[in-house]
């Protein structure tokens, strides 16, 4: 991988800006914690000059980024980032132990909801399709039958049928012991 060192000092000078505005320091603020001038932080910004590796690897420290992140460059990565999801990553860097502990918490809770969910949906998908075919082979024996008539035990508005009660009605339906 080879990268031009322009495109790595406008990519240093994007991303100071960029993750000192996520980290919620001004210039000023920023200039401060490193011990340099604001104006320095603003010749970073502007691309005027580039902080020495010294400074640059202080800047990660304070910002809590990584070398990779302040350069733009991720070897041997294939993942891309949005700035909302960098924006996550460096408010969940900014936590204590406790509050990343809690935050893995819910976001494994959240999966296993999402999960459980998509399970049910397809459960649900597959038992509307098997009473699909169960109504569809009934509907081809019971030619004199239409639609309504073959609903009408689960017409009553006072009680609530399950797809199991129709399924069952219908297996009686189609149960000729029954009918003899």
């Amino acid at each position: 991988m080879s990268i031009d060192g322009t495109v790595i000092k406008q990519n240093i000078s994007k991303n100071i800006v960029k993750y000192r505005e996520l980290a919620g320091f001004s210039q000023k603020e920023l200039a401060k914690k490193l011990g340099v001038t604001p104006s320095r932080v603003s010749n970073w910004e502007q691309g005027a000059n580039c902080p020495t590796i010294d400074i640059l690897f202080d800047v990660c420290k304070v910002l809590n980024v990584s070398i990779n992140d302040i350069y733009g460059i991720y070897p041997d990565s294939n993942i891309t980032l949005s700035y909302l999801e960098a924006e996550h990553i460096a408010k969940y860097r900014k936590l204590d132990e406790g509050g990343r502990q809690l935050i893995d918490s819910i976001m494994s809770e959240l999966i296993k909801m999402e999960e459980s969910h998509a399970k049910k949906l397809i459960e649900t998908e597959n038992r509307l399709l098997a009473y699909e075919k169960a109504f569809q082979k009934y509907k081809i024996f019971s030619k004199h039958t239409s639609d309504n008539e073959l609903l009408a035990a689960h017409s009553r508005t006072d009680v609530k049928a399950t797809p199991e009660d129709i399924q069952h009605d219908i297996d009686i339906m189609d149960d000729d012991s029954k009918w003899n």
